[in-house]
């Protein structure tokens, strides 16, 4: 449109004219096109006479601004927020965390395994409108080891591996919750309510977390990739060990000095350390990464004389994340065909006669690119020109965008460790407060059940009652003034079947009654101090730290590259 044609009006709308010799301009001399009436309402009542007035009875006059806002601006807010970016309470995804729950409902973990498809389906009918390829490639990426720092999902069958990342058909693989996900997610499952924020399903009929509880700083110690509507994190995991260490450091004094570097989930070099350092207070920071390798000759015999050889490769034993061994040949090969069409202008590679990814599951990296080459050719300069032309080495730029207080909030990883904290001692306390309650009402309950069943004679009294009663209330009321019973009392006996009241033993509802006052006076110690509740939060982090803390798999070194992964971040 053209600016002299762009005239403000006084209701605030514009009036945009048609560039002569434009392309709607030639659009509408080819097609004939009506010209567009001056008034709006002119407009539109054609459009009615044209279409009917049910076709476009919902079609208004509103500001542009206002139409973006709420049809762009709101939607991108509502993505982020509900589906693409990692929330700092779990550090999960909707999609991973509607995973976990679904399978932590339907109690698919331990020895309880069961097809992904189930999984897949279970999550259609309860919290995932969006189709099923979605969660299937969701299981699968937070079940590989050399995806995840720790699996959420334990994986069973064939997950795929680093050759292709193809996995089996979801009808196929099996699955089930890890360990780590179960004491880390639901290790502490509120007994009256969930500890977490619910919200509605998008069926209205049932409730889903917003956020689970993490009994583990799981943001950290998990390499992920949010991408939403103008918006992106790219979560840095740093090692677990290290993570579990500076926790329990910053709850003694938040401001204590701490540096740690990323770490990998399968053995890669971290080639630029020097430009990690103080990346703890750093809200973005990037990370280059490289695959490592080592050159070897060995003999085979030559398929063309039958003679012994000798052959000469360089060997990469692991891949950057998200990167597969298909990928590289792809790329080399790729390369090598370009070059041969150029007809002598280019020739990137000319030592290199074949290249070949191998499965290899017996070291941590789980794959062996096999990069052979003519002799008299130096290795290490060949794996330096792969490194710059291919996804043997990336740069990542991490990012930590995260939701915070249902919005998106740009934070360092200190300050998400200690958000992390002071939500762990929040839940604490709730869980404490839950445990309160639930001991003050098992004491109610096991008190009347013994007062009920101390002695025959009350016994019978207290059927007698119910037998004779016209209705629940006279019962209630009755049964209150005969043993001194609250109203929750007096309802606990009246629900109890006279033929499971017979039956109950007298001594061990006293031990029960007797367990449940032991635990109410505990937990009213423990919600009472806040030492205690700090105290109760370092030990599950050191038994945390005891079963997932690991040494390190990255190798940090400084190499004077510049360059490195530039073409594939």
């Amino acid at each position: 449109m053209a600016k002299d044609k762009k005239i403000a009006k006084d209701n605030g709308f514009f009036e945009l004219g048609v560039i002569p010799g434009g392309p709607f301009d030639r659009f509408r001399q080819l097609n004939k096109v009506v010209k567009l009436p001056k008034e709006s309402s002119e407009y539109l009542n054609d459009m009615i006479r044209t279409y009917g007035t049910d076709n476009v009875i919902n079609m208004t006059e509103v500001p542009a601004g206002d139409y973006v806002f709420n049809k762009g601006i709101l939607h991108a807010a509502n993505v982020n927020v509900g589906r693409s970016l990692p929330w700092i309470e779990d550090g999960l995804k909707s999609v991973e965390r509607r995973i976990l729950y679904v399978m932590h409902t339907k109690e698919y973990y331990a020895r309880k395994t069961t097809k992904v498809a189930t999984v897949v389906g279970d999550m259609i009918a309860m919290v995932y409108p969006h189709g099923d390829q979605g969660p299937a490639d969701a299981i699968f990426r937070i079940g590989r080891h050399g995806s995840m720092m720790i699996p959420y999902v334990q994986e069973l069958s064939n997950y795929g591996n680093m050759k292709d990342l193809k996995p089996a058909a979801v009808r196929y693989a099996d699955t089930a919750l890890s360990q780590y996900a179960m004491d880390c997610f639901f290790g502490e499952v509120g007994p009256r309510a969930p500890l977490y924020d619910e919200k509605d399903n998008y069926t209205f009929q049932e409730k889903e977390p917003i956020f689970l509880t993490s009994r583990y700083p799981n943001i950290l110690m998990q390499w992920n990739l949010g991408i939403g509507k103008g918006a992106m994190s790219w979560l840095g995991a740093f090692n677990s060990t290290d993570i579990f260490k500076a926790t329990l450091k910053l709850m003694d004094d938040p401001g204590a000095k701490i540096e740690i570097y990323p770490d990998t989930p399968v053995p890669l070099e971290i080639i630029n350390k020097a430009d990690l350092k103080n990346c703890f207070d750093r809200k973005a920071f990037q990370v280059k990464v490289r695959s490592p390798y080592h050159v070897v000759t060995y003999q085979r015999i030559s398929s063309k004389n039958g003679r012994p050889e000798d052959v000469h490769c360089v060997i990469f034993t692991a891949l950057p994340l998200g990167v597969s061994g298909d990928q590289i040949v792809k790329e080399v090969t790729g390369i090598k065909l370009d070059d041969a069409r150029s007809k002598g202008k280019s020739n990137r590679f000319p030592e290199i006669t074949n290249i070949e990814a191998v499965v290899d599951e017996k070291n941590p990296g789980g794959i062996q690119i096999m990069v052979e080459y003519e002799h008299g050719y130096d290795p290490h300069a060949l794996a330096e020109k792969l490194f710059r032309s291919t996804s043997l080495a990336k740069t990542i730029s991490v990012k930590y965008n995260l939701i915070f207080d249902y919005k998106p909030e740009l934070r360092t990883p200190r300050e998400i460790l200690l958000l992390w904290i002071n939500q762990r001692y929040d839940q604490k306390r709730r869980y404490y407060h839950q445990m309160v309650l639930k001991a003050a009402k098992d004491r109610a309950i096991y008190e009347a059940l013994a007062t009920i069943l101390g002695t025959k004679d009350a016994t019978d009294k207290a059927l007698g009652i119910i037998r004779s009663s016209n209705d629940d209330d006279e019962s209630v009321a009755k049964l209150r003034r005969a043993f001194d019973f609250t109203d929750f009392q007096a309802r606990v006996i009246l629900n109890y079947r006279i033929k499971t009241l017979q039956k109950l033993n007298v001594k061990e509802m006293i031990m029960k009654r007797d367990q449940a006052v032991a635990d109410y006076k505990h937990y009213r110690k423990l919600l009472a101090s806040e030492d205690a509740i700090r105290d109760a939060v370092k030990d599950e982090l050191r038994e945390g730290m005891q079963k997932y803390g690991r040494e390190r798999m990255a190798k940090l070194m400084n190499l004077s590259t510049k360059s490195i992964g530039e073409a594939n971040d």
